[in-house]
């Protein structure tokens, strides 16, 4: 039997890695306004959105919906965790910071774009080995992002 391309998985771990490092961004912008962690109607708007565009790719609604709420959980966690850090700190407000609906946003729905072709690939590719994907997930995301690293992933294998 054969095994889902090594560079697939590679690529949708390196993907969420990269979400990940654009919710620090996020995480900058909601400190510096005092902003809210959770955004529930941008939430099902992406959701939404992200289902019209399965069905393109062939990919079961359900199945993005869990890998993306994922995605969205990790988010808040991290999130969560770095405004906890900065609030033991007492972080001034970060300068130069993005702003959240102009430039960080769209680069976070570019990069969801790119996780939804990705998990199709995959998705499409015969059943990874599950060593393999271990090996892939702890290589390159646990030992940075920890928990939110492994919320990120929980629904990455079928």
């Amino acid at each position: 039997m054969q095994r889902a391309p090594q560079g697939d998985l590679q690529q949708l771990v390196a993907l969420v890695n990269e979400r990940l490092k654009v919710i620090e961004d996020v995480a900058r912008s909601k400190w510096n306004s005092h902003g809210a962690i959770e955004d529930a109607e941008r939430e099902r708007s992406m959701l939404a959105s992200l289902q019209a565009d399965a069905a393109r790719l062939k990919l079961a609604p359900e199945r993005v919906q869990r890998f993306f709420e994922d995605q969205i959980e990790a988010a808040k966690t991290l999130e969560r965790e770095r405004i906890a850090q900065w609030q033991a700190q007492s972080q001034p407000p970060f300068t130069l910071v993005q702003d959240l609906k102009t430039d960080v946003r769209p680069r976070l729905d570019a990069i969801n774009q790119l996780l939804l072709q990705a998990l199709a690939r995959v998705d499409q590719a015969p059943a990874p080995d599950a060593s393999q994907l271990q090996v892939a997930l702890k290589a390159q995301l646990l030992p940075r992002w920890g928990q939110a690293g492994q919320i990120a992933t929980a629904h990455l294998s079928r």
